[in-house]
């Protein structure tokens, strides 16, 4: 090996090894910094902070002649590191007199977030299962709150079967469905009710920029240490109302998962061969690849679940399927002029949002080819 290549490859290693070293110094500072947050109730994430430092990095790094996009990527990915391990050391408790926090369906995925959440928020925590059913009416006697993190088609069920809860207890349910769950929560439960919907999965390691919704039931002000436990976490609260929350819901999960179920469903039916359409991908298309493919990996029952809990839910895909036929025979019968004149239209009633989708999209399809495995 020529002695010049083989002295900057050295160099090179010696400049990684200074970078982990600066890697976990830096991750020391984050754990004192958990210290104080902990210490003065902030929460784990907050945005104007970190919008602000990201600027002053890009700004430094473009005057340093570095690629700022290539300095935002990498410190992107340190944050995300650091809100890690901050979850992990724990967090301020914003209601250190709630007795405690019963969590139904807290051994399951969606429950053991929660649950864990509240551990390390110094709660006390009670989670039942299956094995714990019919409950005792002892369990919830002293109760702060009664969170429901259940199957759809178990959570009617599980409400009807509560007992009688404490008048200042908090009654609640994370299920991706609003109107039905809380109008039986207000029937059994004189007290509290918020209905929660994370919008995420079981697979994530922290509430840092987590959309939760939450829909008002009964005396929110009794629930706002929940809200702001929730922030703590880094969660960002959307509020809605059920009918709100479930109107959109349709478009968010039913429309989306149904089309990727048909999609799969169709690349089955011409036995397409999946490795060769990977092999032949562009990001774009290997990410809705890969959504098709996530969603194949989980749980049927839960997908079913949502599709078909509500008859506007199938009224939506029908009004869907008949637009995809209406679109396939307008492009026939009249050409390019009039899939050109539906793409203007269509533009159009995106126009404030194309930039922003478009930035979007781009950061994520910029880290497909990263993570991309031979096929």
């Amino acid at each position: 090996m020529p002695e010049l290549l083989k002295d900057l490859r050295f160099r090179i290693d010696e400049l990684d090894r200074a970078l982990i070293t600066l890697l976990s110094e830096r991750l020391e500072v984050v754990n004192r910094l958990t210290e104080v947050k902990k210490q003065q109730g902030l929460p784990l994430y907050c945005l104007s902070r970190e919008a602000s430092m990201l600027a002053a990095r890009q700004k430094e790094a473009t005057e340093q002649g570095v690629s700022p996009q290539f300095i935002n990527d990498i410190l992107r990915r340190i944050i995300r590191e650091s809100y890690a391990q901050e979850n992990n050391l724990g967090f301020t408790c914003t209601n250190p007199q709630a007795n405690k926090i019963i969590i139904v369906g807290g051994y399951g995925k969606m429950g053991s977030i929660f649950s864990e959440l509240f551990s390390l928020s110094n709660y006390e925590v009670l989670n039942l299962g299956e094995m714990d059913w019919p409950f005792s009416a002892q369990q919830f006697e002293d109760a702060s709150l009664v969170l429901l993190a259940v199957p759809i088609d178990k959570t009617s069920l599980i409400i009807s079967e509560l007992p009688p809860l404490p008048s200042t207890c908090i009654l609640a349910d994370i299920t991706s469905i609003k109107s039905k769950p809380i109008a039986e929560m207000l029937k059994v439960h004189s007290g509290a009710v918020v209905g929660l919907h994370p919008m995420f999965g079981p697979h994530i390691k922290n509430l840092a920029k987590q959309v939760i919704i939450h829909c008002n039931g009964r005396n929110p002000h009794d629930y706002e240490w929940l809200l702001e436990q929730l922030r703590i976490w880094g969660a960002q609260l959307q509020p809605s109302t059920p009918e709100q929350h479930d109107k959109m819901m349709r478009f968010i999960q039913v429309l989306k998962h149904f089309t990727s179920f048909t999609y799969g469903v169709y690349l089955h039916s011409e036995e397409a061969d999946i490795g060769e359409l990977l092999n032949f991908s562009s990001p774009t298309y290997r990410f809705e690849l890969a959504m098709v493919g996530r969603l194949l990996t989980q749980s049927p029952e839960l997908y079913a679940e949502i599709i078909l809990s509500s008859p506007e839910n199938i009224a939506m895909l029908r009004r869907y399927h008949e637009m995809f036929g209406f679109l396939l025979q307008e492009i026939e019968q009249k050409g390019s002029s009039s899939f050109i004149n539906y793409f203007e239209e269509t533009k159009a009633f995106f126009d404030q949002y194309t930039s922003q989708l478009l930035s979007e999209s781009n950061q994520i399809l910029a880290h497909v080819n990263d993570v991309k495995k031979d096929c």
